[in-house]
């Protein structure tokens, strides 16, 4: 019999992330059966709020700008993170660490892989626009559910078709 508890693992770009949208829901996942890990790029930050939440971190540099070698070494870290970890979920925020970590989480077979939309990417125009709406797309493809942050959010992502109507939903404490 398997004691093992399921681990879900919370990456984002940068540690403040996790402060401002994750402070005390990860003691809540703990208590409720779950083994929590954050993923984000190293900071004083990232070891701050791990040590006050009471998980596990795991510090992978991920740039908050299109950078095809620095993504691609952050990939195969990410990788190389779940192949160790084995993770049940893995709940991908923020535009950059949600793409690395669906692609990530679909290339080592993740089970549930969640996304998060705060917002679409800025009005840009052409090959700017075309490639940040590619990446939300492939997100969102690779998400089994993609979280909107509220129902105009949602209908934005339905719009652009970034994601189809059934894998979207909207959390009420976000509205």
């Amino acid at each position: 019999m398997n004691s093992r508890k399921p681990i879900i693992v919370i990456q984002t770009t940068v540690a403040t992330t996790l402060e401002a949208f994750f402070q005390g829901q990860l003691l809540w996942l703990q208590e409720h059966g779950f083994e929590v890990h954050a993923v984000s790029s190293p900071s004083e930050g990232l070891t701050t709020f791990v040590e006050n939440e009471g998980i596990k971190a795991h510090a992978i540099k991920m740039s908050r700008r299109i950078s095809p070698l620095a993504d691609l070494c952050s990939l195969f870290l990410l990788v190389r993170l779940y192949r160790q970890l084995r993770p049940g979920i893995v709940h991908g925020f923020t535009p950059k660490a949600g793409f690395l970590g669906m692609l990530a989480g679909w290339m080592v077979g993740v089970p549930v892989r969640v996304y998060s939309i705060l917002g679409v990417p800025p009005a840009t125009r052409g090959v700017r626009k075309l490639l940040m709406f590619t990446i939300e797309r492939l997100s969102c493809a690779l998400a089994h559910t993609v979280f909107c942050e509220c129902e105009s959010i949602r209908q934005v992502v339905l719009k652009n078709n970034l994601a189809i109507s059934a894998k979207t939903r909207v959390l009420a404490a976000w509205n």
